[in-house]
C-alpha cells in the first residue's frame, strides 16, 4: 500500500486493488476498487482529509501517460484519523466505446498501467489550532495483458469491434460450431498482438463461411473468375460471395510460409482490417 501524506506526515495508506469494466446503456464504466486503511496516531495530532478530485491516466508499459478523465466515488471520500477504519470504495470512470478502442490501440499487445492522481484538502489539528493544507497523491495500478483481456471479455467489450461490428455469439451458432470457434480464436490473437495468426485465421473463417454459403468447395476461385470475366451479369448474392473471396485472397499469404509466397509482416491495422471484414460477413449472413 502507498502512504498518503499531509504536510509530509502519513495519515492513511491506500491502494487500487483491481480494475473492472461494466457496461451501461451505450457506454461503459471503468471501476477502480480503492482500499484505504486509517490507523490510530500516537503523536496527539488529528488528521482529516477530503478528496476533491481524482484524475485517471493510462499508458502502455514503457509509454507516455494519457488522460482518461475524472473518476467519481460512490460516496464522498473523507478520512479522519480520530476514527481509525478501513474499507474499499469504488471509483467510477465513464467511458465511451471509442475511448476503449483508443486504449486498445495505445496498448497494442502490451500491459496497461493506470494512474490515479488525487487532489484534496487536509486539516491537521492538535489541542490548540487547526491548520489547513492542500495535498496531492498518486496511486498506480498495473494490469497485465492477460488480465486486461479478461476484463474486456467480462465487461462485454470483446463482443464489439470497431464501428460496433458484433463478434459472433455461441447462441447464434450452436454448440461446437467451427466458425464461432475461429472467430473467438481470431479475436484472441488480435488482442494478444499475434497479427499474422489473426489474419490467417480470418482466411480460415472465409473458407468455412464461403463453403457454408455456397455448398461449393471451389467457391472462391469460381467467384473471382466470374468477377474477372462476367461481373456485369452477377447477382447481388454472387457479388457478396466475390467480396468474401477477395478477403480470402487478401489473407491467403498469412496462411503460408515463405517458400509458398507467404507473408509474415502484418501490422495491427492489417489484422484489424481483416478481422472487421470477417466479423461483418459472419454477422451479415447470420442475420438471414
Amino acid at each position: 500500500m502507498r502512504s498518503l501524506t499531509i504536510d509530509s506526515r502519513t495519515f492513511a495508506e491506500a491502494e487500487i486493488q483491481n480494475v473492472t469494466l461494466h457496461p451501461v446503456i451505450g457506454a461503459y464504466e471503468l471501476w477502480f476498487a480503492l482500499n484505504i486503511k486509517v490507523g490510530p496516531r500516537n503523536d496527539g495530532r488529528r488528521f482529516r482529509a477530503v478528496f476533491d478530485s481524482m484524475r485517471i491516466r493510462v499508458k502502455a508499459r514503457g509509454g507516455q501517460y494519457n488522460d482518461l478523465g475524472f473518476a467519481h466515488a460512490e460516496r464522498r471520500i473523507e478520512i479522519d484519523t480520530g476514527k481509525p477504519s478501513g474499507g474499499t470504495q469504488i471509483l467510477c470512470l465513464p467511458l465511451q466505446p471509442g475511448q476503449i478502442a483508443a486504449m486498445e490501440k495505445l496498448r497494442g499487445a502490451d500491459d496497461l498501467c493506470f494512474e490515479l492522481f488525487v487532489n484534496g484538502r487536509g486539516f491537521v489539528s492538535d489541542d490548540e489550532d487547526i491548520v489547513e493544507h492542500y495535498f496531492q497523491e498518486t496511486l498506480d495500478r498495473a494490469v497485465p495483458r492477460s488480465q486486461w483481456i479478461e476484463t474486456l471479455r467480462a465487461g462485454g467489450f470483446r463482443n464489439i469491434l470497431l464501428i460496433e461490428v458484433p463478434l459472433s455469439h455461441s447462441e447464434r451458432f450452436g454448440q461446437g460450431d467451427k466458425i464461432h470457434e475461429y472467430m473467438l480464436q481470431a479475436e484472441s490473437q488480435f488482442r494478444n498482438g499475434d497479427y499474422r495468426a489473426c489474419v490467417a485465421t480470418c482466411r480460415t473463417i472465409t473458407d468455412e463461411l464461403g463453403y457454408r454459403k455456397s455448398g461449393n468447395r471451389n467457391w472462391a476461385n469460381e467467384s473471382l473468375n466470374r468477377f474477372a470475366s462476367g461481373r456485369k451479369n452477377m447477382s447481388k448474392e454472387e457479388r457478396e460471395l466475390a467480396n468474401l473471396a477477395a478477403l480470402r485472397h487478401y489473407a491467403h499469404p498469412a496462411h503460408h510460409g515463405p517458400s509458398e509466397g507467404g507473408e509474415a509482416n502484418y501490422t495491427r491495422a492489417d489484422a484489424e482490417h481483416a478481422l472487421a471484414l470477417a466479423a461483418s460477413f459472419v454477422a451479415r449472413w447470420l442475420s438471414e
